[in-house]
């Protein structure tokens, strides 16, 4: 619970965007935390175990995840830049291809403090080029194929290699 205390009290410090009224903040912290174990929370901090990303992310400035892959992709499936506060596994190298891509920024563990998250949050929130990325990202990826293209694409390179086996 000490990093989502830290992420909490670093993004309470970080100013909101010219245009926001206040900044909101959403903490999630999974099936296997207890929200109440973070204690009271100032107004504009709510936190939950669980909300669905789709539900959430068209209305977010920015992301501050863990960096694992669903929250990344979710986030620039909706054109949102993003905080990667990366703590194992592939989370560093994800953390490292937002950074490349323009599309946020990363905190590793050892940086993980407060004053750093507010800084790199407000960062992301007022610097347009995050944005821009993220929205770049965002319509590469809507302009995948569906599900449904790509299994049809499939099926159709299977039928056309059992036809020249014969």
């Amino acid at each position: 619970m000490r990093v989502f205390r830290t992420l909490i009290e670093g993004a309470s410090r970080s100013t909101p965007t010219a245009d926001a009224t206040g900044l909101q903040v959403i903490v999630t912290v999974g099936a296997e935390n207890d929200p109440a174990a973070l204690g009271p929370q100032p107004a504009h901090v709510h936190v939950q175990r669980f909300i669905p990303q789709e539900s959430l992310l068209p209305y977010c400035s920015a992301v501050v995840t863990h960096a694992g892959a669903g929250s990344i992709l979710g986030a620039l499936a909706f054109g949102v830049p993003l905080l990667a506060v990366p703590r194992g596994a592939d989370q560093f190298y994800n953390a490292e291809r937002v950074v490349s891509a323009g599309a946020g920024l990363s905190l590793l563990p050892e940086q993980l403090e407060p004053g750093a998250v507010a800084t790199q949050l407000e960062r992301v929130l007022r610097e347009p080029a995050f944005r821009v990325a993220a929205q770049r990202i965002e319509a590469e990826i809507r302009a995948l194929p569906s599900a449904e293209q790509a299994v049809a694409t499939l099926e159709g390179l299977v039928a056309e290699t059992r036809a020249q086996a014969e």
